[in-house]
C-alpha cells in the first residue's frame, strides 16, 4: 500500500476488537505494528464497544482540532489510544496473516455476550 499511496494519502483500516487489552488484543497490535513498520504516522481510534479505526500515513495525521469544529471528530479523537507494549506482536504479510486465529477468541466472546444479553432477539421466531 505505501507504495502505491499517493503523497498526503491516507491508508485507513476499520477492525473488530477491544482496547487497550482483551481477546483481541494481539490482533490490533499487529496491524499495528505491520503499519507502523512502513508508516511514519499510524494512529489508532476505538470508537465503540467493539470497532477500531487505523490510519496511516507517511505524512503528519491531522488532529481533530485542525479540522474544525466537528464534534464526530472530537469525539473520536477522545477514544485514540496507543500501542505500548509490542512483545506480543508481530508484523503481517501476504504469506503469514492470521487475523481470523487472532479475532477468534473475540468473535466467540462478542457470540457469547449476545446470546447473554439479547436472548429475545435471538429465540425471536417471527411471531408476535
Amino acid at each position: 500500500m505505501d507504495a502505491i499511496l499517493e503523497p498526503g494519502g491516507v491508508v485507513a483500516i476499520n477492525m473488530v476488537g477491544r482496547v487497550p487489552d482483551g481477546p483481541s488484543g494481539t490482533a490490533w497490535r499487529c496491524v499495528h505494528r505491520t503499519l507502523a513498520e512502513r508508516f511514519a504516522h499510524v494512529r489508532m481510534f476505538a470508537t465503540d464497544g467493539m470497532n477500531l479505526l487505523l490510519f496511516a500515513s507517511h505524512e503528519p495525521l491531522a488532529s481533530a482540532g485542525s479540522l474544525g469544529d466537528d464534534a464526530v471528530l472530537a469525539s473520536m479523537e477522545r477514544g485514540e489510544f496507543h500501542a505500548t507494549d509490542g512483545a506480543s506482536a508481530y508484523t503481517l504479510t501476504d504469506d503469514y496473516n492470521p487475523m481470523d486465529e487472532l479475532l477468534l477468541p473475540f468473535m466467540i466472546q462478542w457470540r457469547e455476550d449476545i446470546i447473554r444479553t439479547e436472548r429475545t432477539v435471538l429465540l425471536f421466531d417471527g411471531t408476535r
